[in-house]
C-alpha cells in the first residue's frame, strides 16, 4: 500500500515537472520578445507579432489538452453517443493528413470496410487524429501508412500501420503517459507536446474501447477496438 502511494506521489511530481517544463519555453520566449519590443531592441513587424501569437496559441492548446485529459480521466467528460460507421469517420480524418503525407512522400493505403459502432463522433475523431498524427510524424520520407477498418459480430476494429524504426517501450502502457516520448526529446516542432496518445487512450477508455500500440514487422501498428453493432 505504502509503495503504491509512493509511486503515485512520484508520478504526480513528475507530471508537475513536465507541465512546468512545457510552459517554461513559450513563456520565456514571450517575455524576452515583449521586453525587446518595449526596449526598442526589436522592431515591431507582422512577423514578430505572428511569432507572439503562435506562442500564445501553443499555450492555449496545451491548457485545453490538459483540461480535456483531466476531465476524461476523472470520468467528468460526457459522451454524445450515436450509431456510426468507423470506416467513414476514419476516412474523414485521414483526408486531413494527405497534404502532410504528400510533403514527406508518404503513401497512404486505405482498406476501409463498413464497421458499425456506437461513439461520440467528435471524440472519436480526436482519437484517430492523435493516432494518425503520430503515424505521419514517425514515418520516414518515402514510407507508407496502411489504414484498415473491419468488423465482425464481436468487434469493429481500426488499425493504422506505419513504417518506422521506433522501438517502443517493453511496457506499452508507458506510451499513454502524459508527456511521454519514445525519443525523450521535447521538441514540439517535431514531437508534439506528448499529450496526444494520453488523450486518445483516455477517450478510448470512455468509449469502453481498447487502444493498443505495438511494434509490428518493420514499423508500428495502432489498433482501436470497439464492440461491434453488427448483427
Amino acid at each position: 500500500m505504502a509503495e503504491k502511494i509512493s509511486e503515485e506521489e512520484e508520478q504526480k511530481r513528475r507530471m508537475t515537472a513536465d507541465i512546468a517544463h512545457e510552459l517554461r519555453t513559450p513563456l520565456a520566449i514571450l517575455k524576452a520578445e515583449l521586453e525587446a519590443l518595449e526596449d526598442g531592441i526589436l522592431e515591431p513587424s507582422p512577423k514578430v507579432y505572428q511569432g507572439l501569437v503562435e506562442e500564445v496559441d501553443f499555450l492555449e492548446h496545451l491548457v485545453n489538452d490538459l483540461r480535456l485529459l483531466s476531465l476524461a480521466e476523472s470520468g467528468e467528460l460526457s459522451l454524445d453517443l450515436v450509431d456510426a460507421d468507423l470506416a467513414n469517420v476514419t476516412r474523414d480524418v485521414v483526408e486531413r493528413f494527405l497534404a502532410k503525407a504528400k510533403s514527406k512522400n508518404i503513401t497512404i493505403n486505405l482498406d476501409l470496410k463498413t464497421s458499425p459502432i456506437s461513439a461520440d463522433i467528435d471524440r472519436l475523431k480526436q482519437i484517430i487524429v492523435n493516432i494518425m498524427a503520430n503515424a505521419v510524424r514517425y514515418t520516414p520520407e518515402g514510407g507508407k501508412i496502411i489504414v484498415k477498418t473491419e468488423s465482425s459480430t464481436k468487434n469493429s476494429v481500426m488499425t493504422i500501420y506505419n513504417d518506422s524504426d521506433q522501438i517502443l517501450p517493453k511496457n506499452p502502457e508507458k506510451l499513454f503517459e502524459r508527456f511521454y516520448r519514445t525519443d525523450n526529446a521535447r521538441n514540439r516542432n517535431t514531437g508534439g507536446m506528448g499529450l496526444g496518445l494520453a488523450i486518445a487512450k483516455a477517450l478510448a477508455d470512455l468509449h469502453l474501447a481498447d487502444l493498443l500500440i505495438y511494434n509490428y514487422q518493420n514499423g508500428v501498428k495502432s489498433e482501436l477496438r470497439f464492440k461491434s453493432l453488427k448483427t
